[in-house]
């Protein structure tokens, strides 16, 4: 009888309509590059899909990005844009990411949006340490990290901290949340 070693196979995942980088990727419309399937927006925001190279964040190699821009001076809590996914039962109990590329649009000051990770049911309240992580006002990535804990239908949330002049906001693109490195 020969003796031989067993290899497993690789699987990588892709990210679907995503970044194309082969990480699992919990957000399958990333740069809304499919319209805007699966991001929404709630209260005095615009959400839409924007292909002006002058707004991208990665104006050469994605050319779509996600734009979120304040429609009125007045914004609170209740004011988002959010995104739901399903987390898979080996992701549960784990550290996982929120990364994205962005541009400041308007006169956008930091901490005016922060993201949150919520549960479909409730998008208003946060569930995942750390809580809350201000957006800052610089146009390049933004990485963060977060404790999914036990429940799988969550929301990427990302809303209003604090008042924005009428057309501030930003524009995101290559939105990963997945798994840390």
């Amino acid at each position: 009888m020969s003796s031989s070693a067993f290899t497993p196979a690789v699987l990588t995942v892709s990210s679907g309509a995503g970044s194309g980088s082969g990480e699992k990727n919990y957000i399958t419309n990333p740069s809304m590059a499919s319209a805007t399937t699966g991001w929404n927006v709630v209260g005095d925001f615009t959400l839409t899909r924007t292909t002006a190279a002058s707004e991208l964040p990665r104006e050469y190699t994605t050319g779509t990005g996600i734009k979120l821009v304040a429609t009125s001076g007045t914004q609170s809590t209740a004011d988002y844009m959010y995104f739901d996914f399903n987390l898979d039962d080996v992701d549960l109990n784990r550290k996982l990411k929120i990364q994205w590329s962005q541009k400041d649009v308007g006169t956008y000051a930091a901490g005016q949006l922060a993201v949150i990770i919520t549960s479909q049911a409730n998008r208003t309240t946060a569930l995942h340490t750390p809580v809350t992580t201000a957006i800052p006002a610089v146009d390049g990535d933004f990485v963060t990290s977060f404790d999914s804990g036990s429940t799988a239908a969550l929301s990427l949330v990302i809303r209003a901290t604090a008042d924005m002049t009428t057309g501030d906001g930003i524009v995101i693109s290559d939105v990963i949340v997945g798994l840390v490195s």
